[in-house]
């Protein structure tokens, strides 16, 4: 019998980012969450933990990517951390504990932005 594992993938499509900045909040609570940020004007890619709540080791995780006009993003978030596969070439791994699974996305700068998703929940085998 299959349980809820309280895992989430999401596969992320963005074209047209131009030099702008696509965000994914994933909340708990508007006082607890986890900040992912592509940032093409920047070409920096991160995940931001420091306003997990239950979080021992709360920072900034992330590093350089240049962002063309395309993305390409996996990601996989349950109770222990979140993993995020970019462009087939780049990977980060944050731990966040007990984080919830509200998922915001937004967008700013300028261009022809288009953004596709699927959200899929994990089950136990």
């Amino acid at each position: 019998e299959a349980k809820d594992a309280d895992m989430l993938r999401l596969k992320l499509k963005v074209k047209g980012l131009g030099g702008g900045k696509v965000s994914l909040v994933v909340k708990k609570d508007n006082d607890d969450f986890a900040t992912l940020t592509f940032d093409a004007g920047e070409n920096y890619v991160s995940v931001n933990t420091a306003k997990v709540k239950n979080n021992r080791n709360k920072g900034i995780y992330g590093g350089e990517l240049h962002i063309d006009e395309q993305l390409e993003a996996e990601i996989f978030i349950d109770h222990a951390m979140i993993t995020v596969y970019i462009n087939g070439s780049k990977t980060i791994t944050a731990m966040v504990y007990s984080l919830g699974k509200d998922i915001e996305i937004s967008y700013t700068g300028g261009g022809n932005f288009s953004a596709d998703f699927e959200l899929y929940q994990m089950k136990e085998i």
